[in-house]
């Protein structure tokens, strides 16, 4: 949240950090990703996205992302052969890894 309202967009745990997106799917949420992961997670279902920023008690509110205006390398992770076998389990989340960072300019709505 720093960051948006910063005007910097959204920026990845670890820029540049060495892992693929089944690192991420499988382990984004351990304490050794603030150090390799250069994914963020974002989904095209708004239900996932409430789902995620209550059970995380978060409350930081919800993005609208603009994916077109993100020119980084985005994963569609529930496409065909992207996710391992044991990050397959993550399919209903419907998520878009995005690498490195989103721009302010592609976050074009927030719900609190």
């Amino acid at each position: 949240m720093k960051t948006i309202l910063g005007g910097q967009g959204i920026v990845a745990k670890k820029i540049n950090g060495p892992w693929i997106v089944q690192d991420h799917v499988l382990y984004g949420t351990t304490d050794q990703a603030w150090n390799k992961d250069p994914w963020i997670s974002t989904t095209t279902d708004f239900l996932v996205a409430q789902h995620f920023n209550e059970e995380r008690n978060s409350y930081y509110g919800i993005v609208a992302i603009d994916l077109n205006k993100v020119l980084n390398e985005k994963v569609f992770t529930w496409g065909k052969g992207i996710l391992n076998d044991n990050a397959r389990k993550y399919l209903w989340q419907k998520e878009v890894s995005i690498r490195n960072s989103i721009p302010q300019s592609a976050i074009v709505g927030y719900v609190p």
